[in-house]
């Protein structure tokens, strides 16, 4: 996308930047013409992702998806959505599913970085009229961690309401505020993507999965009540909790990779 034109509608990245509030008044500046993209050259990270990127393909076409069609598109796509242009450039697709390629600190995990870049992905799946799609996060020097990210209706609500909004300040010409406000909602929403087929239910709104809580904590001590009491919280965790639990909760009770429910004290 080295030549393309950025000016004429809002792309992956652009997406991104609305949702999170990051320098919306540059990137207006960027889109009106009033000035140049800034000069990503020598930002070290920005450029060890890009140099890296045809590397952390051709290795998953040897490895995660060696039993599949691995491509790299050469086209940008542009549609026009809720009158807000739009273009899309994928880093390559896995049997035609898009598969988006990032690198990141070794402090993060994939599930928080799908989660962060739940914009980008969502408005590419969009753009190409996809219901999931994969990431792919080098963590340090770490193998790349493979995901899958499923579209989330009113996840993309929430964003293309911000992207319309940003994209009448580009038309009438009027300089948008500093920043949008990321309200409680659209936190929630971010949380309910689901990433794996799994999200966290960090405020899990069950009375008895809350009045169980509360005995295990009573019945610390007494092992057979308290493994009764255990036995039956972990029915209660739905089937796509990766993390469970609410606000002032004893126990938090999450999901191993081999789908174990493991309840643990919380804070330990």
């Amino acid at each position: 996308m080295k030549d393309f034109d950025r000016t004429v509608g809002l792309g992956g990245s652009d997406a991104n930047r609305i949702w999170h509030n990051q320098n919306l008044i540059q990137l207006w500046k960027v889109k009106t013409k009033r000035d140049m993209e800034e000069d990503l050259s020598n930002v070290f990270r920005v450029q060890l992702g890009v140099h890296t990127e045809s590397f952390h393909i051709e290795w998953l076409s040897k490895t995660e998806f060696s039993n599949k069609l691995v491509s790299v598109p050469n086209r940008v796509k542009q549609v026009k959505f809720y009158n807000v242009p739009m273009y899309a450039h994928l880093d390559a697709t896995v049997d035609g599913q898009i598969l988006e390629c990032k690198h990141s600190n070794a402090r993060a995990t994939v599930e928080q970085k799908a989660r962060y870049y739940a914009p980008q992905l969502h408005h590419y799946m969009k753009v190409f009229n996809q219901d999931w799609c994969y990431l792919s996060v080098i963590l340090g020097n770490d193998e790349p961690k493979v995901v899958r990210v499923d579209w989330n209706q009113e996840f993309y609500d929430r964003l293309i309401a911000k992207m319309k909004r940003f994209w009448l300040f580009v038309e009438n010409n009027k300089q948008p505020p500093e920043s949008y406000g990321k309200n409680g909602s659209d936190v929630k929403a971010e949380k309910q993507v689901l990433v794996d087929g799994m999200k966290d239910y960090l405020e899990f709104d069950n009375e008895l999965y809350r009045s169980l809580d509360g005995m295990m904590n009573q019945y610390q001590g007494a092992v057979s009540s308290f493994e009764d009491a255990k036995k039956k919280i972990k029915l209660l965790v739905p089937k796509d909790a990766r993390r469970c639990e609410f606000p002032n909760s004893n126990y938090v009770i999450t999901r191993n990779k081999k789908g174990t429910l493991v309840v643990k004290t919380k804070g330990e």
